[in-house]
């Protein structure tokens, strides 16, 4: 989430990120504060707030779509798809 803030911040082109609905911007925000959270409710620190911005209610770029979100971090994260495999093998017994 801090990433899509310096990129906006930058004026960098956000459009793959869009394209693959991965991201929504006027949800950065709501979504870096579930997943810090998250994180804290994981025993996890989470000591970067994002402050909020006036592009994050103003712009609403992007779309999300799931399913596109879930296959993106099985591709990045070894670790993450592993999990992800192993809930859904479970989740057919």
């Amino acid at each position: 989430m801090h990433m899509f803030l310096g990129c906006l911040k930058k004026g960098a082109n956000l459009q793959g990120y869009y394209d693959k609905k991965l991201v929504r911007t006027n949800l950065i925000k709501k979504r870096h504060d579930h997943l810090a959270l998250e994180m804290r409710a994981r025993g996890m620190q989470h000591h970067s707030p994002m402050p909020q911005m006036h592009f994050f209610q103003d712009s609403s770029n992007g779309a999300i779509d799931l399913q596109a979100n879930v296959e993106e971090l099985k591709r990045r994260c070894p670790k993450c798809r592993k999990r992800i495999m192993g809930q859904a093998k479970n989740n057919l017994q």
